[in-house]
């Protein structure tokens, strides 16, 4: 039966009371259980929802009291089959979260941060597939964040969905009043948790002083959260309470500033499709729901062709003027597909009549039942992997562009849960970092952060001016108030891409000049994709650094500016000396350069004059390269700066050459 849409009238909905941890614990343990008993009620009727997708899920699809004795059955579960090709499209790539401060430095070290914790710390990927089967299955998926006193770090765990009752009357995570989560634990670590009501639970439980055999027993108990406060209960024991543990408080009960929300939030994450608000966080609908009857008629023409196959043979008959139906009955068939007769002559004693092929209709409408799922999963044959039997690629294209459009707002929703992953991890931070914490990355140095050293770090405004009069970015510092900053995931980072038509289009602005090496190589998914691109760079502008041994066996690889002189000079162009002779560093390669061209075939075939002017172009060269080794002494005797150093990658870059000049110098 659908629901019913109630009008609303002025009345007590609800009769509960505020929840504090000040109240009596008789009031607080009434308190909780009406609010679960409240509670209870919208969960009954979604779990049995749940059940149900869980049984077409698993393949449990067939009413076997309703089924022939000799009937098939077969299931031909196309649920299972789309559910699954979904989840690996929704969850393939790692959500990527943005800091947005003026701390630009410290945005960037927390967003690499983040990725690392989802990745290899927090094993997000592992946890989220089954948040979001408990999505599909359960109408919401749940999630926990804790702190444990063991290890010193903040937990991320995945939470069976039917093991937390909910505030029925929240549309969202931040609205939700109160969290009820069902935990399991022995008698003995119990009372090590919470060692005050050990008398209390063992005289509960009817265990006496002198017998330990029951302390092993494992019993249910209830964790109780409202944004302010956590309360673990067994019936009408409060093993403890206490204020929110995951917010920094003031003492006299206010907020501070150094956290990231404007109110405190109960430690759960959620992830729900298809809500409309009237069953609360829970999905109103779900694809498995709108497609229960389909999968029905998909598993009845199944059967028929299958019933139909197992006839092909056709019926046996046999006839009383040769066999007897004792003797007929021992024959080993279908017992549906044999007919005995009292006389006759059935080709003298048996025979069999031929089956009837199934009309063309019962296959066409299983086929287009199939298809119906699909349109409403958005799951064809080219996103299962399967062969679409389009007639081209570009149609492939097309209609697995259409399927993610189909997907993408439940792709939307698990960015949404990941960004509450992101923020809820930086709260965590905020709360328990005390003590430093050091991370490890691959392609960079280590970070080392503390809740104080976040906190200074976005309390700092940094202003960025134009300065009128010189026409310079001048940049100011400012250390005010902590400003927490703005935490979210960037939408579309989770679903998939096409990675040919991202290589071609990487490759296109490649060739047009309008992409770094490094980005070109990162979407190729080149190894090592940075150190490639940081030879690259080596081989253009310093060869020497990359092939030290070519360099000091006298071999001298020309370069780029020094080929280009070069080939201006051969063409009658007027060439001024090149930037590079303006650095001691690079100088050196590129006169060296220019002395092996005087040696080769390509200077010697040109004409007298354009050699003369060749020769009059190095001589050029040296000279400024002398008056600025004259200028940089000089800056050295007065106190200013040395001559400046040579372009090295932050990440330990390679080791200068000397600025020898005399080779190139002498040879002229």
């Amino acid at each position: 039966m659908a629901d019913e849409i109630k009008t609303p009238i002025e009345q007590i909905n609800n009769e509960t009371s505020i929840l504090s941890v000040d109240i009596a614990d008789e009031t607080l343990i009434k308190t909780i259980d009406k609010y679960i008993a409240n509670g209870k009620s919208l969960y009954e009727t979604v779990k049995a929802r749940s059940d149900i997708n869980r049984k077409y899920w698993k393949g449990d699809q067939l009413d076997n009291k309703q089924l022939g004795k000799y009937q098939a059955k077969v299931v031909n579960n196309i649920i299972f089959r789309n559910m699954e090709t979904m989840l690996p499209v929704i969850t393939q790539n790692t959500p990527l979260p943005t800091f947005i401060s003026s701390n630009k430095d410290m945005n960037r070290a927390m967003e690499q941060l983040m990725v690392l914790r989802w990745e290899v710390m927090d094993n997000m990927l592992a946890k989220n597939r089954k948040t979001v089967r408990s999505a599909f299955l359960d109408l919401l998926g749940v999630q926990k964040y804790r702190w444990d006193t063991d290890i010193k770090e903040i937990v991320w765990e995945y939470i069976k969905t039917w093991n937390v009752v909910i505030d029925n009357d929240a549309t969202n995570y931040e609205d939700l009043e109160w969290v009820a989560e069902y935990l399991t634990d022995t008698v003995q670590n119990l009372i090590d948790k919470f060692p005050k009501s050990e008398d209390d639970l063992k005289k509960e439980l009817g265990i006496k002083e002198d017998d330990d055999t029951k302390l092993g027993n494992k019993i249910t108990y209830i964790e109780f959260w409202t944004p302010e406060m956590v309360v673990w209960k067994y019936k009408n024991i409060i093993f403890d309470k206490n204020k929110n543990p995951n917010w920094n408080w003031k003492e006299d009960g206010t907020n501070k500033k150094q956290n990231l929300w404007r109110r405190p939030r109960v430690p759960y994450n959620f992830l729900v499709f298809y809500n409309i608000d009237e069953h609360g966080l829970y999905g109103d609908t779900s694809l498995i729901e709108q497609t229960l009857t389909i999968q029905d008629g998909i598993n009845k023409r199944k059967r028929q062709i299958s019933d139909n196959a197992d006839q092909a043979n056709g019926t046996l008959v046999g006839s009383g003027d040769a066999i007897s139906r004792e003797e007929f009955s021992k024959i080993d068939d279908d017992p549906k597909l044999k007919i005995w007769i009292d006389s006759g002559n059935p080709t003298n004693a048996i025979t069999r009549i031929t089956g009837q092929p199934l009309q063309n209709y019962v296959f066409n409408d299983m086929q287009h039942s199939e298809l119906a799922v699909d349109d409403i999963w958005g799951t064809h044959a080219i996103t299962r992997g399967a062969s679409s039997g389009a007639g081209t690629a570009t149609q492939d294209v097309l209609q697995q562009r259409q399927d993610f459009g189909r997907i993408d707002d439940i792709v939307k929703a698990y960015e949404d849960l990941n960004e509450q992953y992101y923020q809820a991890t930086f709260q965590m931070m905020l709360v328990y970092y005390d003590k430093e914490h050091t991370f490890s990355f691959d392609d960079a140095d280590d970070l080392s952060i503390t809740k104080k050293e976040l906190i200074n770090a976005f309390s700092k405004r940094i202003k960025r001016r134009v300065n009128e009069a010189t026409g310079e970015l001048e940049t100011q510092t400012i250390t005010g108030d902590f400003r927490p900053p703005i935490i979210m995931v960037k939408r579309g980072s989770t679903l998939p891409v096409d990675p040919v038509s991202k290589r071609t289009e990487a490759l296109q602005l490649a060739s047009a000049g309008r992409i770094s090496t490094l980005d070109l190589l990162e979407t190729l998914e080149f190894p090592n994709a940075r150190e490639v691109a940081k030879n690259v760079w080596l081989e253009i502008n310093q060869p020497e650094v990359l092939y030290p041994e070519i360099a000091q066996g006298g071999v001298t690889i020309p370069t780029k500016e020094a080929i280009e002189d070069f080939q201006r000079i051969a063409q009658g162009l007027d060439t001024p000396p090149s930037f590079e002779v303006e650095n001691p560093i690079t100088a050196e390669a590129h006169l060296k350069s220019h002395t092996k061209q005087l040696d080769s075939k390509e200077f010697s075939g040109l004409d007298q004059e354009i050699q003369q002017n060749f020769i009059e172009h190095i001589k050029q060269e040296v000279d400024t390269t002398r008056q600025v080794m004259i200028n940089a002494q000089q800056q050295i005797v007065n106190g200013a700066p040395e001559s400046p150093q040579a372009p090295q990658d932050t990440q330990g870059g390679a080791t200068a050459p000397s600025n020898n000049l005399g080779a190139p110098t002498n040879a002229i």
